[in-house]
């Protein structure tokens, strides 16, 4: 008797938090609070909390070409029959340059640069990007747009990233099939300003005017967020500070994410300040094989909260 494992499902935020979007629009009053605190983020290096002021938003889609109704024989075919893998990868090669620029009309039209102040605020991070490359990236070199500094990169700026291909035949041993269908699912990060649904539209649009006429090609979207930003002017922020400082000995510096929690937006909507901030460590290796929590980071996570949720009370009475 065979046993068919079944595949974990996939976790509501990473799918878009639609149970929780729908929820809050039945029952609103589930977001009225002092204050709504988020502690999903990670420090900038060991001992250097931080206070994050925006995340990027999110479009995610599958790009799929089709090039005949049915795969065919490479050896009756080949030479002659439009290959569905070959058509698809030449697609997504238009949509996005060697360099990293996105390829995408209008897309980075919206886009704002970070002001001077942040810039130079960014500089006395504790950031080195060599130490970036080898310990976190671990790869041979970094990739994108070199004018922009790597935190620009990373917080300031668009991605276009290709999360997998599917179609034709992967298994084991060989078969000579000439794909008819293949499929890439895909993302943008979206920066301050940028619209999802703009987003969408000049995706779509782009899509439709790289492929060849011989290809039909449809883009079906999953999910996505508008890019959120935070005001850390708010007093609910020196508690806090504070507490970072009793507990770690430094208080929390103003920093951007190059993450998306699609729920943050909606959350804020009843008029309490939003943190975001965290426990975890930049090696923390979200989404990749061997994650993990460092646990002082837990202990300390723990001691901070409490003393976080003293101070606003105090602050409250």
């Amino acid at each position: 008797m065979r046993s068919h494992a079944r595949q974990p499902p996939l976790p509501e935020e990473e799918y878009g938090s639609r149970v929780l979007f729908e929820l809050l629009r039945r029952e609103p009053e589930r977001a009225r609070a002092d204050v709504v605190l988020i502690a999903d983020m990670a420090y900038l290096a060991p001992k250097w909390p931080a206070v994050y002021t925006a995340l990027r938003g999110l479009c995610y889609a599958e790009i799929t070409v089709r090039t005949a109704k049915s795969d065919l024989h490479s050896g009756e075919f080949g030479g002659a029959a439009p290959n569905a893998h070959e058509e698809l990868v030449r697609l997504l090669a238009k949509l996005k340059s060697p360099d990293g620029k996105i390829n995408i009309p209008g897309l980075y039209s919206a886009v704002r640069r970070p002001a001077k102040r942040e810039l130079q605020a960014w500089k006395r991070l504790p950031f080195r990007e060599g130490d970036f490359l080898k310990h976190r990236v671990r790869a041979k070199a970094l990739t994108g747009l070199k004018r922009y500094s790597v935190l620009e990169r990373l917080w300031a700026l668009p991605t276009f990233e290709i999360h997998g291909i599917l179609g034709g035949f992967t298994g084991d041993g060989a078969k000579t099939v000439i794909p008819a269908v293949a499929t890439a699912k895909v993302s943008l990060r979206l920066v301050p300003d940028q619209k999802l649904k703009t987003v969408e539209r000049q995706l779509m649009a782009a899509v439709k005017r790289f492929a060849p006429k011989y290809v039909q090609v449809t883009v079906k979207f999953l999910h996505g967020a508008d890019p959120a930003t935070v005001e850390v002017t708010h007093p609910a922020f020196k508690p806090l500070d504070q507490a970072f400082r009793e507990v770690v000995g430094r208080g929390t510096v103003p920093a951007r994410a190059g993450g998306s929690i699609p729920v943050v937006t909606a959350l804020g909507k009843g008029g309490a300040p939003v943190i975001l901030t965290g426990i975890g460590l930049p090696d923390d290796r979200l989404h990749a094989p061997n994650e993990k929590l460092d646990l002082g980071q837990l202990w300390d996570g723990i001691k901070v909260f409490r003393r976080f949720y003293e101070l606003l009370g105090d602050m409250k009475g």
